[in-house]
């Protein structure tokens, strides 16, 4: 049996610390790179990206766009969606997630002719709700680091000795808070 390996790189290109002269550089050394290995190694991945990151691809780098379009086409990448900008869904009012989800979704398909059926919860945020989001915007399945949902239940992060908070993982719990709502 041959060895798979699940890869999914995830295109942040509002990372607080990238200053915005530098979005372009990381599309051509990061994002193109990825592309092309891809393309000449006859690989399969998926590909996250913000609608955000999509559009400034699309201003800034345009043929790194191509690559990305041409990938897809060829069913080599799989889209992956997640809200329009880098948020925490779980710390902002539903509807404004859902409106967040669907306008990432409207940029990646104007800009590659696809679509996501597949998304991605970032930035460590859970609420019970975050699932029923993705579902009302249109997508059918829902990829989020365990940590996020695992580090929502307080027996778990008792048990793992994160009951304080989430700071061995790199997040204060104070930038971080997980917030539970009803719908």
């Amino acid at each position: 049996m041959r060895e798979k390996i699940l890869f999914m790189p995830h295109a942040n290109i509002q990372y607080s610390q990238l200053h915005p002269d530098r979005r372009r550089w990381v599309m051509k050394n990061c994002y193109e790179k990825i592309f092309d290995v891809v393309a000449e190694g006859g690989y399969r991945i998926a590909f996250e990206a913000s609608g955000r990151t999509i559009e400034e691809m699309a201003h800034q780098a345009p043929e790194v766009l191509d690559k990305l379009k041409a990938l897809l086409r060829e069913g080599r990448i799989e889209a992956v969606g997640s809200p329009y900008t880098r948020c925490m869904l779980g710390n902002m009012p539903p509807k404004m997630g859902l409106i967040s989800l669907k306008h990432g979704l409207d940029v990646w398909e104007r800009y590659t002719g696809v679509r996501p059926v597949t998304g991605w919860n970032p930035e460590c945020g859970w609420a019970s709700y975050i699932p029923d989001l993705y579902k009302q915007a249109g997508f059918q399945t829902l990829i989020m680091d365990a940590d996020s949902f695992f580090l929502s239940f307080d027996e778990i992060r008792e048990a793992t000795g994160l009951a304080g908070g989430t700071d061995q993982h790199g997040v204060e719990k104070s930038f971080c808070p997980v917030i539970s709502r009803k719908n």
